[in-house]
């Protein structure tokens, strides 16, 4: 076969383009001919960098992009996701400003397997398995760590073949790749405009070779602490918007000529703090004591400690009745009500993550043609926070008006006057006393802590305290066998088989109490303190008001009002959170401290076989197929937590439910084909086309066992009884008869609560791939790649918002009849149910184009842009017509402008994705249609700009400016023409980062 052309790396002078640094004499040889001295230098930059990863994917069998060190060992980028993002088709999702997980050909990291050395990472991240967070993130790997990243966009039957937009495979060091022992140290500090301090970080890497090269050792350490403040917005993580219908003056029905508008259901703001200290380490261990056996140890750890202060301002709209509407204004989306809440919330918490991974592999050759080779890998993870701690201070029964659009909500605490003005009728809070009147109408009762004619939140109540210690652990074990029969023909290149064992288990175990202070405060300061002083600051402390302490104004720029201080807030807690035993709120402490534990486990078995044949003269064809089974147990609980509903006034009817819900077991298996065909035309040439299948499995957040009803419960005063089935007569959350307090198994829960489930019962996701490329390299300066991609994707997953299903149509099985706070009926039908659903069939078209070029004049460019279309398909019980696939951005390009020479090296990148579709409201064929409720990732687009400078031949200073465009990650709700378009879902400001740093050749 045609061989690539390498540059050589014996040269006497400068590349052209490269950046080349001065000869380093290693015995030098003679040239014979001339009889002069020729010198050894080695290539370093950008170019050099590029080059290589070329070669090495010109020499892969499948289609691939790789990220590769220049020949001094260096990467072009400091960190994996600054590297990833310049690769063709790939983009980042981003967390607090970091890249965390990927996206391959605009489909996102619920499409992508990422592994380290071939091994799959444990995670004990969130419930994802790269939705969001989730899975191996890429943080969890540090950049000082690795040797070359690989992203494969077709997959062969040897791989794991979980994964439908591509694989990330992470390689760590190998001493074996350098000629000489080598040691680096990189010493930088971090910058980010909204902390405002600076983030030290430095690592050492090294290679060594002993026992005349056939022991080799490749370590590499790092420790980093980085200050980071991010600004979040929230409309809410679960609940979708409201409807706003103005019921007052008369509290009438409004009738269907009333103007309507969809309005937010509350609003979070928070303000991030966060201190987090990364330390890793890495060892590779490898043995090769002849030219045909090899052994290796792999083993690393990353410990990573965050330190998080987050405050919180809640605007909740949510606390008003549908009666309790005063306002509405469609021409500018805004509504009034007069029952919301206004809330501070002020966490401190420290949490301790740490992944290892350990390998151990073998590789003998037999014979001279039979390889055999297996590995062993262990990877396990474990996230814990032993002492989460949070206050809660509120305002009740305020006036509120609010307005959203597509990047911002605002709402407003108002007084009776700016109220009564809005309205434009006449609306008196009766002066003294607990009730409002409309028109000189003495209409209901209306508590109010706080003066309408000073709006303030200088008396907003502490009313709760939270506490959690939450741990969850994740492990991953695999071993693998490799059998592969060399041939020397024609026509067969090799024959190979091999099978795989992996289990997985993952448990989450959340202990959290909340409870207010101020019951039976007496008791529990009387019994936790002797002194008489401190006794009574612990009486006041657990009845107190925000303006009893010190405050101050946090730097998010959308908060109205000022915050009880860090230092107060720590003493508060330290005096009150003792008092949670003597609070009497045990049903509390025992839901929330169940309803998210679950475990799961995951066992898969594959085996494979596959053969490479010689088609034509330079042309190569992979046949084979994988066959995997997967079997998965999940354990969950079923719980209904009451914020609000009481009985007659009795806050404490006891109707908190938490049950053990059925374990559930599901079992699948993949028979997945493939073909993959390479033809190398020339030295300049390069086709490849492939047919292969693949899966993705449901997320953990997506598969495990669980249900719950959050918040304000509603139940339904009793009715008639039709069919022996109790009937409804007024629902609401909170019981307003006037008769005597009946029995609270006669009351009936309401449709409108909103129930999120998990879906144990979905089926992976199965796609046939074609891929088509065609590479054309005609020199070491110009690189030019078309390709050509089709997914046809059945059973597609996509999370679903508000659909309308009975209880007994359920996908899981709810222990209702265990429930005797109240009835639920078995048929009833809820109206708000959250859950993931399997669709029928996605197709994803797309085209991808990558561009290379380095100049003369050290000008250099790479350019890649990425098309896609998709249309997917759910049954018409959930969502009429087509909808986009979930997860999958239209466009994605990335853009570098760069220079160097042999001292300088500087480049100016931008990174594009279009917006994708997050979740979707349900839509069905014979039910009310809120497909307004799709959630959509808005577009992104980031510059960075990065430069270096070779002080000598050791010594590299580099700068990184990361966002300068300050992009944000934001998800709106499309809308419609109810919320005057688009309405926000979240918003995430994390600003613009820097770095400054130096590179150390110390050998």
């Amino acid at each position: 076969m045609f061989k690539k052309r390498l540059m050589h790396l014996t040269i006497a002078s400068a590349v052209t383009g490269g950046l080349v640094v001065n000869a380093v004499a290693q015995d030098a040889p003679k040239d014979t001919a001339s009889n002069t001295i020729v010198e050894e230098v080695i290539v370093t930059g950008v170019r050099q960098a590029e080059l290589n990863a070329r070669e090495m994917e010109r020499q892969k069998k499948i289609f691939s992009s790789i990220i590769a060190q220049d020949d001094a060992g260096n990467f072009a980028d400091q960190n994996v996701a600054e590297s990833l993002k310049r690769l063709p088709g790939v983009t980042l999702q981003m967390q607090e400003g970091e890249g965390t997980h990927v996206n391959i050909r605009g489909l996102g990291s619920e499409f992508v397997n990422v592994s380290v050395n071939g091994n799959e990472m444990a995670s004990a991240s969130e419930d994802t398995r790269g939705k969001d967070t989730g899975s191996a993130s890429l943080n969890s790997f540090p950049a000082d760590l690795m040797g070359s990243i690989e992203v494969f966009k077709s997959l062969t039957p040897d791989m794991d073949l979980n994964s439908i937009g591509g694989t990330v495979n992470i390689n760590s060091t190998s001493a074996f790749t350098y000629d000489k022992n080598t040691l680096k140290a990189t010493l930088q500090t971090g910058y980010q405009d909204y902390a405002g301090k600076l983030s030290p970080k430095i690592s050492l890497r090294g290679t060594h070779k002993y026992s005349g090269d056939t022991l080799g050792v490749a370590y590499a350490v790092s420790h980093e602490k980085n200050t980071t403040q991010v600004y979040d917005d929230r409309h809410h993580e679960t609940s979708l918007p409201d409807t706003y219908q103005q019921r007052l003056p008369d509290q009438s029905s409004p009738g269907d000529n009333v103007a309507t508008v969809i309005g937010p259901y509350q609003f979070q703001m928070r303000e991030e703090n966060g201190e987090r200290t990364r330390m890793a380490g890495s060892v590779d261990l490898e043995y090769r004591p002849t030219d045909n056996h090899s052994f290796k140890i792999s083993a690393s750890h990353t410990q990573y400690e965050d330190n998080e202060i987050t405050r919180r301002e809640y605007l909740r709209f949510d606390g008003a009745g549908s009666d309790e509407v005063a306002y509405v204004n469609p021409s500018l989306n805004e509504f009034g009500v007069i029952d919301a809440e206004l809330q501070h919330q002020i966490f401190f918490q420290t949490s301790d993550s740490t992944t290892s991974n350990f390998a151990f592999s073998g590789e003998s050759i037999v014979g001279g043609d039979l390889t055999l080779d297996y590995k062993l890998s262990m990877s396990k993870s474990k996230w814990d926070k032993p002492d989460g701690q949070r206050l809660q201070l509120r305002t009740r029964d305020v006036a509120m008006v609010g307005r959203a659009g597509k990047d911002f909500i605002k709402g407003e605490v108002v007084s009776e006057a700016e109220m009564r003005a809005l309205g434009g009728y006449e609306f008196v809070f009766a002066d003294g006393e607990d009730r409002y009147t409309v028109d000189g109408i003495d209409t209901q009762e209306y508590s109010s802590y706080i003066d309408y004619d000073e709006v303030n939140n200088s008396n907003m109540h502490l009313d709760n305290v939270f506490l959690e210690q939450s741990v969850r652990d994740d492990s991953v074990n695999s071993f693998s066998f490799n059998l592969q029969k060399d041939y020397d023909s024609d026509a067969v290149n090799y024959l190979k088989a091999g099978f795989r064992f992996k289990s997985r288990d993952r448990d989450r175990n959340k202990d959290r109490q909340s409870f207010d202070p101020g019951k039976n405060e007496a008791d529990g300061c009387d019994a936790l303190y002797n002194d008489v002083d401190t006794k009574a600051l612990c009486e006041n402390y657990a009845e107190a008001y925000r303006e009893d302490f010190n405050s101050a104004f946090a730097d998010h720029p959308d908060y109205q009002y000022s915050f009880i201080t860090v230092e107060d807030a720590k003493s508060l807690l330290n005096i009150v959170a003792p008092l949670a035993p003597y609070s009497g709120d045990t049903s509390a402490g025992n839901i929330d401290s169940s309803k998210d534990d679950y475990t799961i486990s995951e066992d898969t078995s594959a085996v494979y076989l596959m053969a490479e044949f010689n088609v034509i003269e330079n042309g190569s064809l992979i046949i084979g197929a994988r066959y995997e089974s997967v079997e998965l147990d999940s354990v969950g609980f079923f719980s209904i937590e009451n914020d609000d509903f009481a009985f007659e006034g009795d806050e404490a009817a006891g109707l908190d439910v938490v049950l053990n819900m059925p374990a559930s077991t599901k079992t699948y298996s993949n028979f997945l084909p493939s073909m993959h065909f390479r033809y190398e035309a020339s030295e300049e040439w390069l086709f490849r086309a492939a047919v292969w299948t693949s899966y993705v499995r449901p997320t953990f957040n997506e598969v495990r066992t669980f249900a719950k009803i959050d918040g304000d419960i509603e139940l339904c005063e009793p009715g008639t009884e039709v069919d022996g089935i109790p009937g409804t007569g007024q629902c609401d959350d909170d019981d307003t008869s006037e008769e005597t307090a009946r029995p609270t198994s006669d009351y009936v829960l309401a449709q409108s609560n909103k129930l999120e489930i998990g879906n144990p019962n979905l089926n992976p996701m199965e796609a046939t791939n074609i891929d088509l490329s065609a590479s054309w390299n005609p020199s070491d300066d110009l690189y030019l790649q078309a390709a050509f991609f089709y997914k046809d994707i059945k059973n597609f997953i996509v999370d679903i918002k508000g659909a309308e299903i009975a209880l007994n149509n359920l996908p899981v099985q709810l222990p209702i009849a265990q429930v005797n706070e109240f009835v639920i009926p078995s048929d009833l039908l809820l109206t708000d149910v959250h859950y993931s659903e399997n669709g029928d069939t996605a197709k994803v078209f797309g085209i991808e184009l990558t561009y290379s070029q380095h100049f003369e004049t050290g000008l250099f460019t790479q350019a890649n842009l990425t098309l896609l279309d998709s249309e997917g398909r759910l049954d018409d019980s959930f969502r009429v017509g087509s909808i986009k696939l979930p997860d999958q951005a239209d466009e994605t390009a990335n853009l570098t402008l760069g220079w160097e020479n042999e001292k300088f090296s500087t480049r100016l990148t931008g990174n594009y994705r279009s917006e994708i579709l997050y979740s979707i409201g349900s839509c069905p064929a014979d039910g009310g249609c809120n497909d307004w409720a799709d959630v959509y990732a808005d577009s992104d687009f980031g510059v960075d700009f990065k430069a270096t400078y070779k002080i000598n031949n050791r010594v590299k200073v580099f700068f990184d400016a990361i966002n300068l465009t300050d992009d944000d990650s934001l998800r709106y709700f499309s809308g419609n023409e109810s919320s005057n378009g688009n309405m926000l879902y979240s918003r995430e400001r994390f600003g613009a980062s820097y770095q400054l740093g130096i590179n150390i050749d110390i050998y």
